[in-house]
């Protein structure tokens, strides 16, 4: 069973997702795209007949989008051409011609790449007081710890046996709990 949930993600971090390779042997890591607006994709292709091709976007990805029609085609050729353009776009489809007047019938691949309905009007969106507001609660102050660190790591905290190696205490043991600590070590051989 899967827990749906609504909300949004906001990270300072990076978006990353890892994934298997050769064999799942190994793991790479993968980065999101970052953009400055909301944009919505789509790939396909098409073929050029004679020259010309209408390709018509598909309904459940137009409704998703700004609906006036405006949008951005990247059009990759298949093959040797004059040339491709597009022209007459609509929110439905969008026509692709040979340059020069060609005639080719060839196929292409195409991008398209449009504003997400609903969020035309957003771009690089100013957050910092809600970011300052929601993370206030959540992030002690950056100096919250400073002092217990700084007396942890002092030279006087380091015994004599320990001959010049640090001891850093394991991940779970929060450096809050100095006197436990202490305790642990005297208790030791």
């Amino acid at each position: 069973m899967r827990l749906r949930q609504r909300g949004d993600m906001n990270c300072t971090g990076r978006v990353k997702a890892l994934v298997s390779v050769g064999g799942g042997e190994r793991k790479v890591e993968t980065y999101s795209v970052q953009s400055p607006e909301r944009w919505m994709e789509d790939f396909g292709s098409g073929e050029l007949q004679n020259g010309v091709a209408v390709v018509k976007i598909d309904p459940a990805f137009a409704e998703t989008v700004t609906a006036d029609g405006s949008y951005h085609v990247f059009i990759t050729p298949n093959g040797d051409s004059k040339g491709l353009y597009v022209i007459k776009k609509t929110a439905d489809s969008f026509e692709v011609r040979e340059s020069g007047g060609g005639t080719s019938s060839l196929a292409f691949d195409y991008r398209i790449v449009a504003k997400r309905r609903g969020y035309e009007a957003q771009r690089l969106t100013d957050v910092t007081e809600r970011f300052k507001a929601e993370t206030a609660h959540v992030m002690p102050p950056a100096d919250a710890h400073a002092p217990q660190i700084k007396k942890h790591l002092e030279p006087a905290a380091i015994k004599p046996e320990v001959k010049g190696t640090i001891k850093v205490p394991a991940h779970d043991e929060p450096i809050a709990n100095k006197a436990a600590l202490q305790k642990r070590d005297q208790a030791k051989p």
